[in-house]
Parts: structure tokens; sequence; C-alpha cells
């Protein structure tokens, strides 16, 4: 789809330059109409026409709204202006530029006529487009876009996240220091001792003194102290 441009961008496009949309018959009134509704609004065409004033009636109206002519309205800037016979057989099509209540400037072509007549009695349009000042005499009404009115989804609030509690490191029970057991109270069986020590000596005496290898003494003297 082609980029539309605003009203301002098309009044600056055309201004002063022809405009022969459909190739036919010079540049006309309708040929302006039509440009800028798929340049700017990007519609399809309303149906072929006899003369502008027909637009009032075959208008595409799932696009646009048909405002008539009042002495308390006004079009603004891009509404569609259409006169009717009152002025010409054909009646006329312009684009609002801006207007108040008592008068209006909008942006025509072929307004005042300018053209010639071939030989099968065919108006063929020479004239520019332009900027031009009017009055509301024979202005049916205008056309002006329809707002499609979309309704406001519902505002979603934030989403906060649930306040975690602070971590708390798990606790390690503490391992109580290991305890030696008090032996001061254990009786000492000095009897039991002496004979364990007298045991002692006497395997020491006799492997030393008595008889046998130095070796195999030796072995038994390590035997005796690792006991």
């Amino acid at each position: 789809m082609a980029t539309l441009i605003s009203p301002d961008q098309f009044f600056g496009k055309y201004d002063q330059k022809p405009c022969d949309y459909d190739g036919s018959y010079g540049n006309q009134c309708v040929d302006l109409y039509r440009a800028f509704v798929k340049e700017c609004k990007g519609f399809p065409q309303s149906p072929p026409v006899g003369g502008a004033y027909e637009i009032w009636t075959t208008y595409l109206t799932q696009y646009f709204d048909r405002i008539g002519n009042t002495t308390t309205n006004c079009p603004i800037k891009g509404d569609i202006v259409i006169w009717g016979q009152e002025i010409g057989s054909f009646g006329h099509v312009a684009v609002c530029k801006d207007g108040t209540p008592n008068s209006f400037t909008s942006f025509d072509q072929n307004w005042p006529s300018q053209g010639y007549i071939d030989s099968n009695g065919n108006f063929h349009g020479t004239g520019v487009c332009h900027f031009q000042a009017h009055n509301y005499n024979g202005v049916l009404g205008w056309l002006r876009e329809k707002t499609i009115n979309n309704p406001t989804p519902p505002e979603v609030p934030p989403v906060t996240p649930p306040e975690m509690p602070p971590v708390t490191p798990p606790v390690t029970p503490e391992t109580p220091p290991a305890t030696v057991p008090d032996i001061s109270s254990v009786p000492i069986d000095y009897k039991a001792l002496y004979e364990v020590v007298q045991a002692k000596y006497d395997s020491l005496y006799n492997t030393f003194f008595g008889k046998g290898w130095w070796f195999v003494k030796w072995a038994k003297l390590k035997a005796i102290f690792l006991a």
C-alpha cells in the first residue's frame, strides 16, 4: 500500500499544477477529488458520475459521513465540499483548506471554469489546481472521513512482583566440643599396675641377659616395647 500524505502535502504537490486522474476530458474538479481520496485517504473510489454534484448521493457511506450545509456549521481541512446544480449543470467538488460559517477557502480545479468543448460537446478542462475563496451559495454540504470509535482498552495495572521474605540461612546446630572423661575419681589398682610393670621388667631382663642370638633378642625387645 502506498504511503498516504496529509492534506497540506497534497496541496503542496498539486498547487498550480494540473490533475487529470482518469486521463479523460482534461483537468476536471472530479479528478482532483479522486486523487485526494486515493493519496490522502487510501479509500476505494466512489462510482463514476456524469457531474460532480452526483458525488453527494454516490459517495461511499462506509468511509465518509455526509454533513449538510447550514448557517451555523462549516467544513474543516480535508472535508470534501460538494456543490449542487444551482451553480451549473455539473455542480462542483473541492477539498476544504479552512472555513467559518460565513465563508471558506478550498483547493479547487476548474473553478472558475477553464477549457474548451470538443466536437461531441464534451468539456475538456485546462485549468490547474489552486486555492479558491468561496461563500456557501449552491453548497450542498461536505463529506468528512468517518471516525471509528475504537473502544479504549482497559488500563492494565502494573504487575508488582510479590514481596519475598528475607532469606535466612539455615541454622547449623553447633557441635558440642569433645569432652575428655574425668578419670580423676577413678580408683587406681596399684597391685595390678605393679604386676604389669613387673612382667615387663622380667621380659626385658630375661631377653637381654638370657641366652640367644642378638638379632633374635633385638626382635624380642621391639615386641616388648611395642606391646
